[in-house]
């Protein structure tokens, strides 16, 4: 796996995959039949995890649409 994401990072990214209208990738994998990036799920986890550790932290979408 590679390095892990800064929160502002993990945060914006998923703020614009919801943007987007796609997200909610879980570590289920249900997401993975549809990724139009085969993203493993090994990296879906470490963001998940990367997510929920900025949202602790109080770090909210940059808004730079």
């Amino acid at each position: 796996m590679g390095p892990r994401l800064s929160d502002q990072r993990v945060v914006d990214m998923v703020d614009q995959m919801d943007h987007e209208g796609f997200g909610g990738c879980t570590n289920m994998g249900e997401c993975r039949a549809v990724c139009p990036k085969e993203t493993s799920l090994d990296f879906i986890a470490m963001m998940n995890g990367d997510l929920w550790k900025a949202a602790l932290k109080g770090v909210t979408p940059s808004q730079k649409r």
